[in-house]
């Protein structure tokens, strides 16, 4: 099966970008490695920003009973405690819950998703790209990649991502909790060498997800001895993680944790969501991100001008460029017991509204598509590929 323009990579970026498209009247298809729906590691907080564009997508999460997150709580090691407002706000919801809604709405508008196809290779061929699976050639005119953080064609590509080691590693799963923590609450528990993030999704459940240096991972015969001897150590995990039970049968983790740009257009391929730049964990925003790059990307090539690579590219980085550095700076504040209790102890001697601000520049504002229709999701006509 040939189409137009295709996506590798069915996480947020790429399903949100092939419905957008899709609405426009383009010939997509999606490729997958796996199947849904998936649990994956994530934050599992949604910024309320990407509403607007996601009713444009046709997802009105406001059917859905989902936390409202407002506050924020950051925790020292020694237990130091700052707390704020968030100045927007967010919707607890897993990526389990996520993709899969988006997953049928793709599927609803009859979107070619080919689950369990990895690709293996890609290559420009003439005025068109050829992507492998197994014994099966696909082609199409335009590529784009969404892939995640890191995946074969950062080493196909000879993407400068390649080179780029982290020594982060993620931990992730969901607990049911006898303590009585806030629905509308998201806390950021520091330990030595990482940082621990709780908040509430749906059914009353909680995310526990949380980077740790693979130096503190290595030391500790399991996660779990790790979680008794490092995490514990900060007054707030222990009590979290003693009255909590995990609704995993083993959690889900993810090396090699890197977050800064890439490049978002390179040898003529697209890149979406992290496969173009990620943000530090802790700064909220990365489902906002990948949904958000989605929208530029489906918007710039809706356009079909001469100059399309150079608009995506600019709008990405007006967009993210500043939340991607303050990220990299709150990344070196964290983790760390003297660094960290010093700048907490700093910020609390502010002002309020001066944390908020601060916060504000790591998320973005509210979005939408100027070339969608929240009233018509499925009128459109069939695009021409022929003006591309």
């Amino acid at each position: 099966m040939n189409a137009h323009i295709s996506i590798i990579g069915g996480g947020l970026s790429g399903l949100c970008c092939a419905i957008h498209l899709k609405l426009l009247g383009h010939d997509v298809q999606v490729f997958e490695k796996s199947s849904y729906p998936r649990h994956k590691v994530c934050g599992e907080y949604l910024s309320l920003e990407v509403l607007p564009y996601l009713n444009q997508l046709g997802l009105e999460l406001t059917n859905y009973e989902l936390p409202i997150i407002d506050r924020l709580q950051v925790s020292g090691i020694n237990g130091i405690k700052l707390k704020s407002k968030l100045p927007l706000g967010a919707i607890g919801i897993s990526r389990y819950l996520l993709e899969e809604l988006l997953y049928r709405r793709a599927l609803e508008l009859h979107i070619p998703i080919l689950t369990n196809c990895k690709i293996d290779n890609i290559k420009k061929v003439d005025n068109q790209f050829e992507l492998t699976h197994k014994t099966q050639t696909f082609k199409t005119n335009i590529s784009i990649i969404a892939a995640g953080r890191k995946s074969i064609f950062d080493r196909l590509l000879n993407r400068k991502a390649f080179e780029i080691k982290s020594p982060f590693v993620g931990i992730k799963y969901h607990l049911s909790s006898n303590l009585e923590i806030p629905s509308n609450l998201i806390s950021l528990h520091n330990f030595r060498g990482g940082y621990a993030g709780i908040s509430q999704i749906e059914d009353g459940k909680f995310n526990f997800c949380y980077l740790v240096h693979q130096n503190k991972l290595k030391a500790s015969n399991s996660i779990r001895e790790l979680e008794e001897v490092v995490l514990k150590e900060n007054p707030e995990l222990k009590s979290i993680l003693d009255n909590s039970t995990s609704l995993f049968k083993t959690p889900l983790t993810v090396q090699n944790v890197s977050f800064s740009a890439k490049s978002s257009v390179e040898n003529g391929i697209y890149f979406l969501g992290d496969s173009a730049g990620s943000i530090a964990p802790l700064c909220g925003n990365g489902m906002a991100m990948a949904i958000h790059s989605a929208k530029l990307l489906a918007d710039a090539l809706h356009k079909k001008d001469l100059y399309t690579e150079n608009s995506y590219q600019e709008k990405w980085r007006k967009s993210f460029k500043t939340r991607l550095k303050i990220g990299q700076h709150f990344q070196k504040l964290l983790g760390q017991n003297t660094v960290t209790n010093l700048s907490l102890r700093a910020i609390k001697i502010l002002p309020q509204r001066v944390f908020e601000n601060i916060i504000s520049l790591t998320h973005g504002n509210e979005f939408r598509s100027e070339f969608l229709d929240i009233q018509q999701h499925t009128s459109y006509e069939k695009v021409d590929s022929n003006t591309y």
